[in-house]
């Protein structure tokens, strides 16, 4: 008997599936995982994108280095990062998962105040732009 047990050990058949070294979650945890990772990362970028723009007109004035041509698709970019961290949020709520709970919160914070800065910013320099429907 005892060698039947074994030879199913050797086979592999009661070692953990997965290696120990590596972390292995389920695709649910996965998903969260990248909800909160996603909007984090995506917030960081336009918070700094947001500080170039900033240190672009104010300090060297050269208007036409911002992300000002593209100003509608960084205020897409805004809505997805925190719709991200919206879903990461409750994903992870959901799962007891407060860790990521946390970190969503924090993704959720850091994409509104940089959607509120990005609308501040554009609102109060607009002159620094130059005007290509200027009426004279």
């Amino acid at each position: 008997m005892h060698r039947i047990i074994r030879a199913f050990r050797s086979l592999g058949r009661w070692k953990t599936p997965y290696p120990r070294n590596k972390l292995h979650f389920p695709l649910y945890y996965r998903k969260i995982v990248f909800h909160a990772a996603a909007s984090m990362l995506l917030a960081s970028g336009l918070m700094c994108a947001g500080i170039i723009d900033l240190i672009l007109l104010l300090a060297f004035e050269k208007p036409h280095l911002t992300t000002h041509n593209s100003l509608v698709t960084v205020m897409i970019l805004h809505c997805i990062s925190f719709y991200l961290s919206v879903f990461g949020f409750i994903h992870s709520f959901e799962a007891s998962l407060f860790t990521l709970t946390k970190l969503s919160t924090v993704s959720g914070g850091l994409s509104l105040l940089s959607l509120l800065l990005r609308i501040t910013q554009e609102l109060v320099l607009a002159g620094f732009y130059p005007s290509e429907y200027a009426i004279s």
